[in-house]
């Protein structure tokens, strides 16, 4: 039997998992260099991939999760 709680916590661990990944995976595509000179360009997509890239992930779970009784 399915715990209430069970869709909602796979759901948000499932979005930062993706988030978190999609962002490791984008840092060679913005050019980042760890440790080393990065542009305001470069910084500005690396503000984007860690802050507004997973909210937006959670934001799609969050409307998974309530579209869920009509599926």
């Amino acid at each position: 039997m399915e715990s209430v709680a069970t869709y909602p916590a796979f759901l948000s661990k499932f979005a930062m998992a993706l988030a978190s990944g999609f962002s490791l995976l984008m840092l060679d595509r913005i050019h980042y260099v760890a440790g080393g000179s990065n542009g305001a360009n470069v910084l500005n997509k690396l503000t984007i991939l860690y802050a507004i890239f997973p909210c937006m992930i959670k934001l799609i779970s969050i409307f998974l999760y309530f579209l869920k009784p009509f599926i």
